[in-house]
């Protein structure tokens, strides 16, 4: 689970990092541009960035991960273009059993406890140089490496060097430039290597985890991107993909395989919830890929692809809950789109479902449906404590997040500002026509 996220330099947050708070179950809220895409898109950064030797602005042929943003290219992205670029990017994660589990491959010892702490830092300034700073902090230890160089006459050439560990520096070979790369913390002894393990294991898990645990599901999705026909590519992905794209084919993967029948039998309770009932998924004639649920009026059954497009919206999103791995982190933005009201007082019944079988969710929201009724996800057995409402709002200096309170119950009783502005205005517009009637 992802405790916290640092973003700094970034489109809505400034130069100065922001640490970020995240929760079993959290909802993000605030204005229209007030940073809340922003966030999404840093961690969908960070995770196509890992094991790369710069940042992964967009996606190129060499890069085997799932694309999740696609920015222009540093420093168009960044907070100011007409200052010197300075990204930084991290998070702090408690890891999957399945990962926290892993040994030291060469000390057989077992992994160090507690939280996994990593940021890097980017800066470009004039003279034509660029600087990498890295910290990751983990069992009580820390370890930073700093590496600047600059581009003369066609040549690299090193003007700084360092790495140390719990504040000591170290003999060492130059790393490279990157994120999460597997040379970030390593030596040229075998001595400070040892010294670095907890560093090297620490990328090595961070990396593996934002590969294969982390998924991000856009404002972009319904049937025009999932329904279409996929001629001979039966490789099964590990997410739906940002647009939903690959939902069908991940659905029919957890449909028809015998050792996923709990998470499918959950992907057809919730379908059925709104309106997809029956939901089926499979192989047609080799190559394609078809989908059917039954009408619940008439009993006829229906081609996916001529549902009602609110129900298009939320298929993607409840085959990723229950598709991806325990111990996975899911990004939604703005899951209650095109859903009515009712269909929206439902969603914290499915994301508490989501949570109780160990996924994290963190979600966009513009609902004060949605916000109002969290106390369904308390009565379904997700404590308070696990469900944060974050409100971030933007500043002249950048972005600034607070908390939310609920009740023992669940009831939001610190209403975000943005939304109590928009009640009050029209409140007022309303007593305004009302006041002066005769």
């Amino acid at each position: 689970m992802i405790r916290k996220v640092i973003v700094g330099g970034l489109k809505a947050f400034g130069p100065k990092p922001v640490e970020v708070e995240l929760a079993p179950l959290t909802l993000v809220v605030g204005e229209n541009g007030a940073g809340k895409t922003t966030l999404f898109e840093a961690l969908g950064l960070l995770a196509q960035s890992a094991g790369r030797d710069r940042v992964a602005w967009s996606r190129d042929s060499g890069n085997r991960r799932v694309q999740w943003v696609a920015l222009p290219a540093q420093p168009k992205a960044l907070h100011r273009t007409d200052a010197e670029g300075e990204l930084s990017l991290g998070l702090e994660v408690v890891l999957p059993d399945r990962l926290a589990r892993r040994e030291f491959s060469a000390q057989s010892v077992a992994a160090i406890e507690g939280p996994l702490r990593y940021c890097f830092q980017h800066r470009e300034a004039a003279g034509n140089w660029d600087e990498w700073e890295h910290v990751l902090a983990w069992g009580g230890h820390e370890a930073r490496s700093v590496h600047r160089l600059a581009s003369r006459v066609m040549r690299l050439v090193t003007y700084r060097n360092e790495l140390a560990v719990d504040g000591q520096l170290l003999n060492w070979v130059q790393p490279p430039a990157g994120v999460l790369t597997d040379r970030i913390f390593r030596t040229g002894t075998q001595d400070n290597g040892e010294k670095l393990a907890f560093a090297q294991l620490g990328v090595e898990l961070l990396a593996e985890f934002l590969d294969s645990a982390f998924s991000y599901i856009g404002p972009e999705r319904g049937p025009s991107s999932i329904a279409w026909e996929i001629g001979g590519d039966i490789a099964v992905p590990r997410s739906v993909g940002k647009k939903g794209e690959d939902t069908l084919r991940l659905l029919a993967s957890v449909l028809n395989t015998d050792e996923r029948a709990a998470d499918a039998e959950k992907i057809r309770h919730w379908s059925e919830q709104f309106a997809l009932s029956r939901l089926s998924a499979g192989w047609r004639g080799g190559v394609e890929l078809g989908c059917d649920f039954r009408d619940p009026q008439t009993g006829t059954v229906v081609q996916f692809d001529l549902s009602g497009y609110g129900s298009a919206q939320i298929l993607p999103v409840i085959v990723e809950l229950f598709g991806s791995p325990e111990g996975a982190t899911i990004l939604v933005e703005e899951p209650e789109i095109s859903l009515h009201p009712k269909a929206v007082a439902r969603l914290p019944e499915l994301f508490a479902d989501a949570v109780r079988s160990g996924r994290q969710l963190v979600l966009s929201t513009h609902s004060e449906v949605l916000l109002s009724e969290l106390h369904r996800a308390v009565k379904a057995g997700v404590p308070t404590g696990d469900i944060l409402v974050l409100e971030l709002r933007r500043t002249s200096d950048g972005v600034t997040a607070s908390p939310r309170r609920l009740d023992d119950k669940g009831l939001l009783v610190d209403w975000p500002a943005s939304f109590r502005q928009a009640e009050s205005e029209s409140s007022k517009a309303l007593f305004d026509i009302v006041g002066h009637e005769p």
